[in-house]
């Protein structure tokens, strides 16, 4: 998500620094850029490099407490969740998340940046899931455990949901869409935080993840992609 994330922001002439933990990492990413955008990203440096004192750290986690990663930095005031949704240019949503530690100056930044590009912004509180991860786990979660009960097949759980509410795709499609990985570690956050059923991973997914069932980007999920 990192590189669309990227490209959302290049694309309105703000200029953009990339940070990859390695350099193969950093190639693929400026491959995926050079791509949509034709313009090279800079090689990583670290961050303490290329930010000045004013700089606003913005996080895209959707699950590490904003506060946790405000308190290593020695500008916690300058520290606030900006979560993007995949693909990052075609959605149009941007939850903002300011810790205990933000400064309203910094919430502001944010939500102006997130106009900037375009989207729309929302504030949520700094819980684990903020919004939208909120509702959507637990949904996803039922749909598996509806398949696991023998209720339907994954074809008709998934019609059920995008004709019966008219979504664009049902709930077994989208987990595969967004990584059976992700969803496990975004269930198994929010299940440690709030200890809620609802929350639980499904043993299915557990298992599916662990034989490299990841969805669409390994080939395989709930469906089949080769």
């Amino acid at each position: 998500m990192g590189s669309g994330i990227a490209h959302v922001v290049a694309r309105v002439g703000i200029d953009v620094t990339v940070v990859e933990p390695t350099e193969d990492l950093l190639a693929r990413g400026r491959e995926r850029l050079d791509a949509s955008t034709g313009r090279a990203v800079e090689r990583g440096r670290e961050l303490d490099r290329v930010v000045g004192p004013d700089a606003v750290f913005a996080s895209n986690t959707s699950s590490i407490p904003i506060a946790t990663l405000a308190s290593a930095t020695s500008r916690p005031d300058r520290v606030v969740g900006l979560h993007f949704f995949n693909p990052p240019p075609a959605m149009d949503l941007i939850e903002v998340t300011p810790s205990l530690m933000t400064s309203a100056d910094t919430v502001s930044f944010a939500r102006r940046f997130g106009e900037r590009l375009g989207k729309t912004t929302v504030l949520a509180k700094d819980e684990a899931g903020f919004i939208v991860n909120r509702l959507l786990i637990p949904y996803l979660c039922a749909a598996i455990r509806l398949l696991d009960e023998g209720l339907a097949t994954r074809e008709d759980i998934d019609m059920s949901i995008a004709l019966g509410l008219n979504h664009p795709m049902g709930p077994l499609r989208l987990a595969d869409l967004i990584g059976l990985d992700t969803v496990l570690q975004i269930a198994d956050v929010l299940f440690d935080e709030f200890r809620e059923p609802a929350y639980a991973p499904p043993p299915r997914l557990r298992r599916m993840v662990a034989a490299g069932r990841l969805g669409r980007k390994s080939g395989a999920g709930f469906y089949d992609y080769g």
